[in-house]
């Protein structure tokens, strides 16, 4: 059953006191209650007419659906990725660091840039619950240790604690 106003949009409600500019804000408003309610859209932040972002980290782009890559920052010894900041991260290894993994989903395949700093020689332990695709535990893999080259590893998970780790590049000049 389709949605009615409560009131025709092509005449003031109230002849003595409203506009058509009144009416085409209750519009407005009805229509983000109908988006808000049924499909999540914010439409005080997304923009339905021409889509550019659905929620914090979902952009359309032509007719690509994506999250843009988030940059988790520096590794320092030991760093937590939180999934909820986005199927792609950055992370920037400054010393030998140890992952911790949090919020996957399973179903969801995960992308990690690591990429080494201006200095390089850096190492990266994933979770023990991360298996490389022999089941072996992904551990340390041989990444790339030159300064300022990136290794790119996909993650697939099996379910929120197991995901299954594989080197997709390793040695790319992003400069």
């Amino acid at each position: 059953m389709p949605y009615t106003f409560p009131f025709d949009p092509t005449q003031p409600t109230d002849a003595s006191s409203a506009t058509v500019d009144d009416d085409m804000r209750a519009i407005k408003a009805a229509i983000e209650e109908r988006f808000n309610d049924f499909l999540g859209i914010d439409m005080s932040v997304d923009d339905p007419i021409v889509p550019t972002k659905l929620g914090p980290t979902i952009t359309i782009q032509g007719a690509q659906v994506g999250t843009p890559i988030f940059n988790a920052g520096n590794s320092g010894a030991s760093l937590n990725i939180n999934w909820n900041n986005g199927d792609q991260q950055l992370i920037t290894l400054t010393a030998n660091c140890t992952l911790t993994f949090t919020n996957a989903v399973a179903g969801r395949n995960y992308i990690l840039y690591v990429l080494q700093n201006g200095t390089g020689g850096f190492s990266l332990t994933f979770p023990a619950s991360v298996r490389s695709s022999n089941n072996v535990n992904f551990g340390t893999p041989a990444l790339t240790t030159t300064a300022n080259r990136m290794s790119i590893i996909g993650l697939f998970a099996y379910t929120p604690t197991v995901l299954v780790g594989s080197i997709v590049a390793t040695g790319v000049n992003v400069s």
